[in-house]
This record gives C-alpha cells, structure tokens and sequence, in this order.
C-alpha cells in the first residue's frame, strides 16, 4: 500500500505540473498495486479526461460498477465522462442509476 500511495502521490504531483502522460502511467501503476483504489481511479479518470481519453475511462469505470455496483464515487466520475463526451442523456442515465 505504500508503493501504491507513492504513485497516487507521483501522479498527483505530475498532474499538477500538465506532465498528463506520466501521471496517467502512476495513478495506472498505483490501480495495478490496489486495485480499485478510489485516489488512483479518479487520478486516472481525471487525467483521462484531461488528456481526451473520455471513452476509455467510461469503458473502465462500466466494468467496475458491473462488479461493485455500490461504489457510489463511481457513478459521478462517470457522468463527468459523458458530460465530457457530450452525451448528457448517458449522464442523466448513470446519475438516475445512483438515486434507486
């Protein structure tokens, strides 16, 4: 867990300074210690979205709900995926989700 905060921190750090690529390796290399881990997942999204990867962070965080359909967190990262998208009926969708 140590390893995996060292990279969640890197990842921070190199988002920060627009360094997207290498901070998208780090919040990665920190998902493949813990998998799942809330910090590293929305490092990711984030950088994803930033770096105009939307889809593949929507793909992503699909195949985690169909396996934890509980983690709240989630579903607000992906709607900023399909607000990123430009696909609001797909945000509305995945926030309706969220309420039942």
């Amino acid at each position: 867990e140590e390893a995996a905060s060292a990279f969640i921190e890197a990842g921070t750090r190199l988002a920060a300074q627009n360094n997207h690529e290498a901070a998208l390796t780090s919040f990665s290399r920190a998902l493949e210690i813990v998998p799942n881990d809330s910090q590293a997942l929305n490092g990711l999204v984030k950088t994803q979205i930033t770096l105009g990867f939307s889809e593949d962070a929507a793909k992503t965080l699909e195949n985690i709900l169909l396996e934890q359909p509980d983690k709240k967190e989630i579903y607000y990262l992906l709607a900023d995926c399909y607000l990123d998208m430009n696909n609001p009926s797909e945000a509305e969708r995945v926030i309706t989700q969220l309420l039942y």
